[in-house]
């Protein structure tokens, strides 16, 4: 059933009608580091959450006509992405996170800037007059007593949320030689993202500072629609080759972000800061993703099982943001888009082994990301392993799988318009069990 969110035309071969529902859960676990620390100690975390990957139906009907023996239909709805994770990291590195912010007021009230962040706009209600003068505002980190003194920092950046795609199909067969598929599908997403930040003092070590914080909360949901093509072609009984195109996918996001910064510091015996609410920032934009193009060749060894080669490209420069009311903003985010981000490339390899009623599988899977720039810690392809197998008893049937992959990646403990980052290092590892049971001819 998954098939008709790659190819629509793998639902044109059924001859009998099909129903499947699958469950499953995810084990994500993640050891993180600092790396601006050079000591780089790993933290290790964790995430379990119970899934529906997908569930499907396909009806099948005949149309009595030699060269056009099949006319199907088909819905599927399929876990196409998972969010969840955790990561948790400490470590000591020189910096603050007051510096960028006091970088991104002074560029603003020179002009270099053309926004004040909400971040930085909370940060003036906190230290009054006490770290300001003709030039602008500055850091106590600039303070000659403080230089070379690294900061205890540790944090969490936690990810929830999926994306889904419901897709409505259809797909027949010509002359069993050639089958076709169309279908238009319907993703829709959910994500949150909760990052808390500290930054602590240890030993009274530093002037005019004691303790910062930084908490942020995200949320995304959107929802879109694309179209989808497909083609299958038998050259022979034993061979096939496939080919399907995806049209843009065009969405509608709405997204909602908070935080809280908080800061304190003790002059003259005085202790002074507390924490100030940045303003709620609410969104609706649109996006149109890249079109998608797949490709496939397979080979079936009567009566034993297959083989199969799917390939699969798209090139995430021509993502592009809309919207009437920050259209200069996002004129500018659509640049950047086409500076940071290329094309994808993605390979699976996979096979099947019958014996009588027993199915045995696995496979590979590599994708290329689509960043030009790479951190040196970082991975420049995803590589996922799966292996699985099913039983069929009559009209029924039930399936089990098991996939993992892993990635080493990275973020940032907080964002920076200018200044070094503070990077995060995440060594990531998801266990993905399912376990699917269907029902077919009835």
């Amino acid at each position: 059933h998954t098939v008709i969110h790659t190819n629509p035309a793998g639902i044109g071969w059924n001859r009998h009608k099909t129903a499947q529902i699958t469950g499953g859960f995810t084990f994500v676990g993640s050891d993180s580091r600092l790396v601006n620390d050079g000591q780089a100690a790993d933290f290790a975390s964790s995430r379990a959450v119970v899934t529906v990957p997908s569930a499907g139906l396909i009806w099948t009907t005949e149309t009595f006509s030699p060269d056009w023996p099949t006319l199907n239909f088909g819905f599927g709805l399929t876990r196409l992405a998972d969010f969840n994770e955790k990561n948790e990291y400490e470590g000591r590195s020189l910096g603050s996170i007051s510096d960028p912010i006091v970088l991104d007021i002074n560029d603003f009230n020179d002009g270099v800037l053309g926004f004040l962040p909400e971040r930085s706009r909370a940060y003036l209600q906190l230290i009054d007059d006490d770290f300001m003068d003709t030039l602008g505002v500055f850091s106590p980190f600039n303070f000659a007593e403080n230089q070379g003194i690294p900061v205890l920092k540790r944090g969490t950046l936690e990810r929830r949320g999926s994306m889904h795609e419901a897709v409505l199909s259809v797909g027949g067969a010509y002359r069993d030689k050639l089958t076709w598929g169309l279908a238009i599908g319907l993703p829709f997403y959910s994500y949150e993202e909760r990052s808390r930040y500290r930054e602590i003092d240890e030993g009274d070590q530093l002037i005019a500072f004691d303790d910062a914080r930084y908490d942020t909360d995200l949320t995304s949901r959107g929802s879109g629609a694309n179209f989808k093509l497909g083609l299958i072609f038998r050259p022979t009984l034993s061979w096939r080759l496939s080919a399907a195109v995806h049209t843009p996918t065009f969405w509608t996001t709405d997204e909602t972000f908070a935080g809280v910064l908080g800061y304190n510091y003790r002059l003259d015996g005085e202790a002074r800061g507390g924490t100030a609410q940045t303003r709620i920032q609410a969104y609706t934009y649109n996006l149109r993703t890249p079109w998608r193009l797949h490709a496939g060749l397979g080979h079936l060894f009567a009566g034993t099982g297959f083989v199969s080669l799917d390939l699969d490209y798209s090139n995430y420069a021509g993502n592009a943001f809309s919207e009437n009311d920050f259209a200069n903003i996002l004129e500018a985010a659509n640049e950047n888009v086409d500076d940071e981000l290329g094309a994808s490339f993605g390979v699976r390899l996979g096979g099947e082994y019958k014996l009588d009623q027993l199915l045995l599988r696995a496979g590979v899977g590599y994708r290329q990301l689509p960043y030009r720039e790479f951190n040196p810690v970082e991975d420049r392809a995803l590589l996922d392993l799966s292996t699985g197998a099913g039983y069929s008893l009559g009209k029924f049937f039930v399936d089990a799988a098991v996939r993992y992959d892993t990635y080493t990646g990275i973020f940032r403990a907080y964002e920076v318009f200018s200044d070094v980052p503070q990077v995060v290092s995440a060594d990531r590892g998801r266990l993905s069990a399912q376990l699917t049971l269907g029902v077919r001819g009835f």
